[in-house]
Order: structure tokens, then sequence, then C-alpha cells
């Protein structure tokens, strides 16, 4: 047993650490199957730009940008990550997919329809390419099941409508439902003062919503008429006299304003103003649209987006005509129609790309000695060596 003294203590036998130490890539995990594998195998032979990538990481990046290549100058900022393994390009532990299978990956990568942060998140793990994540919310925003399952729109500011200058000067009617039975209503725009009857079921039809608010309004026409002839001369009718104003029959009257009416109107507004102001809050302006624009409909109850073109606009404000998918034209809002996004400019230059594949991989076996070139220069550059790369450490 050997002893070492306070001062100098016996040294380690161990080796020193080795500098600049060479680490080769011996397997790759990857949630991709084997022939999904050979497939971007086959693809990245054939795809332009990462076949300049090839080369690039093979004879070793430049030290400046600019002697870049153009196709690899996307890959300029994470050049210290891109490897490649048996014809496969990586990004770290992330498959470089070539543009032919783009399409098919993104499909795969969408099929549980879980949004676009989930998708890019799911991406994250497995794959990579340049502008993968315009791609991603191109394909999101396109997803036909997705649309159909959207969310309602927000919520648009509010329109302000005029100030009633008197009592039933300004009415509004409208239809609901509640627990299965259908109700009319019809409400003062001055008073707010409101009157609801029920409808009978199965009879909600223009006509007999007619014949619902003539009932309301003109019950008994000659019960009208005696409370609103006056009693003498010095005395009002008996409808004024209960409820201290004149009561509107069928003979022309001048007009009765309340006393108060110049109080209540800047109440009114003032009220009007703070309910827009809070209800704007949380509301934006929708952008207008054009007719015979392809949109979809939300409907009703099942709150599922259905295509349906428009027609054309209305006079009123935000109103838009369309024809669902029963053929049927129908009055929307505009929350209630949402656009179908255009096919993305990316989709586009895929299909042109697959085309263009397509014709080459024609060429490629109509010519055997290309083909066969090609593979023995593809086999020379399947396992990189460390004696071949170029490798340039800081100054």
């Amino acid at each position: 047993m050997a002893l070492a003294d306070a001062l100098s203590r016996m040294t380690s036998s161990e080796d020193p650490p080795i500098k600049r130490l060479k680490v080769k890539v011996h397997q790759v995990f990857t949630q991709l199957s084997d022939s999904c594998l050979l497939r971007i195998k086959d693809a990245t032979s054939t795809d332009s730009e990462l076949n300049a990538l090839k080369e690039t990481i093979y004879n070793g990046w430049p030290e400046k940008l600019q002697d870049t290549q153009l196709l690899c100058r996307p890959y300029w900022n994470f050049r210290d990550e891109t490897c490649m393994k048996d014809g496969i390009l990586m990004k770290s532990s992330r498959i470089i997919i070539p543009k032919a299978m783009r399409p098919e990956i993104l499909k795969t990568l969408h099929e549980p329809h879980m949004g676009i942060e989930k998708t890019k998140l799911r991406a994250r793990e497995a794959v990579f390419w340049t502008n993968i994540n315009e791609d991603i919310e191109d394909s999101v925003k396109e997803c036909a099941i997705c649309q159909r399952h959207q969310t309602c729109q927000q919520k648009e500011p509010l329109i302000q409508t005029e100030i009633s200058p008197r009592p039933w000067h300004t009415i509004g009617t409208d239809l609901f439902y509640l627990r299965g039975d259908e109700y009319l209503l019809i409400s003062d725009y001055y008073s707010k003062f409101p009157i609801v009857r029920k409808i009978p079921k199965h009879q909600s039809t223009s006509q007999k919503v007619t014949t619902l608010t003539k009932q309301i309004f003109n019950p008994y026409l000659s019960l009208i008429a005696l409370r609103t002839i006056p009693l003498s001369n010095n005395l009002p009718a008996p409808g004024e006299l209960l409820y201290n104003r004149p009561l509107q029959d069928k003979s022309p009257k001048k007009i009765f304003r309340p006393s108060n009416s110049h109080t209540i109107q800047p109440a009114l507004l003032q009220r009007q103003e703070s309910q827009k102001h809070y209800h704007d809050k949380n509301a934006k302006q929708l952008p207008p649209l054009s007719a015979y624009q392809n949109v979809t409909d939300q409907s009703f109850p099942s709150k599922t987006w259905e295509q349906a073109p428009i027609v054309g606009h209305t006079d009123k404000p935000r109103s838009y005509t369309i024809f669902n998918s029963e053929g049927k034209e129908l009055r929307r809002n505009r929350t209630q129609i949402r656009p179908i996004p255009s096919p993305s400019n990316y989709m586009n230059q895929v299909q042109v790309q697959q085309q263009h594949t397509v014709h080459l991989s024609t060429l490629m076996h109509l010519d055997n000695q290309l083909a066969t070139t090609r593979h023995k220069n593809h086999h020379r550059c399947t396992t990189n060596r460390w004696s071949t790369l170029q490798c340039r450490w800081p100054p």
C-alpha cells in the first residue's frame, strides 16, 4: 500500500480527457416505420434541396453565409445540428422530410385533429423542414373536419339603434323557444315594455304570427273606442284618467309626448352608450365577404359548420344570403358564416414538385446507365467517414 505525503499526494493513474473527441452516430431512434424511412430515403435522393444539403454536410459548411449554396442557406442557423445517416438527413433527433413527402407527413401529424399548437408539438418530436410551422398552420386551417367543428366566432361591435322619441313609436319582434314551446316577443323601444304570447305548435308561419300580433294590439275595437271618447267638455276620456295619458285609437290624434321626455332621452342614450362600451371590449369587426364566395354556415342546434356559397348581400348591415346544403336560400348574420381558407401557395408548389418528381423518375427508368451512376454515388455517401470530413475549429 502506497501512502502519499500531505503536499504531493499520489498522482491519478487515469488518462486525461481526450481533446476533440470524435463521435459517430450508431443508431437513430424514431417513431416512423421502416417502410416510411425507406420512402423518405428514396425521396431524399431525388430532392434537389436536400441533395445540395448532403453535399454541403459532406464537404463541410463554409465559414460565411455568402459562400453557402442558395438551397442550403435556410439551414445555416442550425448547421451544427444537421447530419446524415444512411442517406437520411437529420436535424438533431428529427428527420428532415423531403418536399415530395411533406403533404403525407402533414396529414399524419394532423390525423387526431388536435389543432395548430398540438400539431406543432407533435411535429417537434420526429420531423423537420424549413417553414414547417407555416405549413402546419395552413394544413390545419384547410382541414374540412376542423372547419366543420369549429367554435363560434367572436362577437362583433354593437350597432346602436336610434332612440325612440315616445312610447310605441318603434317596436321590435322576435321568436324564441323555451322548453320546447315557441313564443312571440314584442317590445317597445322607448319603455322596453315586453309582451309575450305563446304560439301553438307547428303554426309559426308568417300568417299566424301576423294574426297573433293583430290580436295583441286590437282585441276589442269597441272597448277601445269607449275608453278613448272624452266624458265631457271638461273631463278627458276614461283611459286618459286611468293611465294619465291619452290612448291611441283608429281616429287621428295629436301625438302625445311625456312631460319628462327631456330627461328620459339623455338617460336612454347614456344607458345605450354604456352597453356598447362593455359589449365592445371583447368584440372585433369581422372582415366583409364578397358575393359567390365559398363559406361555411353554422347550423343549429348542432352548431356544426357546413359549406354554403354566398348569394349576395342584403340591405341590412352584416346580413348575407346563402344556399345551404339542401339548396335552400337562407339569410345569415356575419357571425354565423365563416370564409373557407383558399389553398395555400405551398400546397400548389408541392403538387408541381410531385409532378416534376414523377417526370424525373420516368427519365431515370428509361436511362439505365444514369440510374446505375446515381446508385453508385448514393452508395458512396451512405456512411460518412471522419477521415473524409473537413473539420474547422474556431480560432
